[in-house]
């Protein structure tokens, strides 16, 4: 009887010590991810006028300052490059402060040396380019599947002009 006992406490001090804030919604995970594929067709601009490509999602749209849009964190992008001249290429964006709804989910291009005015969208995420879809991001989730075409030879309507 006192073996059964022992083995009753030390189950539940195992399983109350395991409790180390598991359903403290403090330790839940903060940020999220927006995963996709960037399907790249048409025919690709020369080297020099590709210097940076990323995914971009903005809250708003059209964005109405880019610039301040990614300093006050209401815009974020990709930390990696796009790679160029390729078919595919896979992306990942981090949400640091969800919730948060993108209307405006974009590949750009920076295709000249100003950081702040040489950028031009070449893919919008959604069905149809002139009217991007929007994505509501929870914390903590994860959102596969955020698939962007890019078509070189018919751009996209230019929202920074």
């Amino acid at each position: 009887m006192q073996g059964r006992v022992l083995s009753g406490v030390l189950l539940l001090g195992s399983l109350v010590g395991g409790c180390t804030g598991g359903l403290d919604p403090t330790q839940l995970p903060r940020e999220a991810f927006l995963r996709g594929r960037v399907i790249f067709r048409g025919t690709w601009p020369p080297a020099d006028s590709v210097l940076d490509l990323r995914v971009v999602a903005f809250q708003h749209y059209p964005p109405r300052n880019v610039f301040e849009e990614i300093v006050s964190g209401r815009a974020v992008f990709s930390k990696e490059r796009l790679p160029f001249n390729v078919e595919l290429a896979p992306y990942e964006l981090t949400v640091e402060q969800p919730p948060v709804v993108f209307r405006y989910i974009i590949v750009a291009q920076q295709y000249g040396p100003d950081l702040f005015r040489h950028w031009r969208v070449v893919g919008v995420y959604g069905r149809d380019s002139s009217q991007p879809d929007s994505l509501w991001v929870e914390p903590g989730e994860v959102y596969p599947g955020v698939d962007i075409v890019v078509d070189f030879d018919h751009l996209p309507p230019q929202p920074f002009e």
